[in-house]
């Protein structure tokens, strides 16, 4: 499917509406392993990222439960579960 200009715009209004960015750096080598265990998962880096943020906010933040979405704090593990 070919992604028209007008998608394009439309997506990046949403975006703009909706989410906000966060710079972050790392080292070299980190990033390449962030996006190699991001892949193994079968996650893209940002949504690698933004589970261990959830995970780590659920479970050493309790203070983060009133912020979070609902989905969030349900969650324990961020590891998706494999089948075998």
């Amino acid at each position: 499917m070919t992604t028209t200009k007008a998608h394009i715009r439309a997506s990046a209004k949403y975006n703009k509406a909706n989410y906000a960015e966060i710079k972050l750096y790392v080292k070299k080598d980190e990033k390449e392993t962030i996006k190699a265990i991001a892949a193994e998962q079968g996650m893209s880096v940002n949504s690698f990222i933004t589970t261990a943020i959830d995970y780590y906010l659920s479970n050493h933040c309790p203070s983060s439960r009133d912020i979070l979405p609902t989905d969030a704090t349900e969650q324990t593990d961020p590891t998706p579960q494999k089948d075998t």
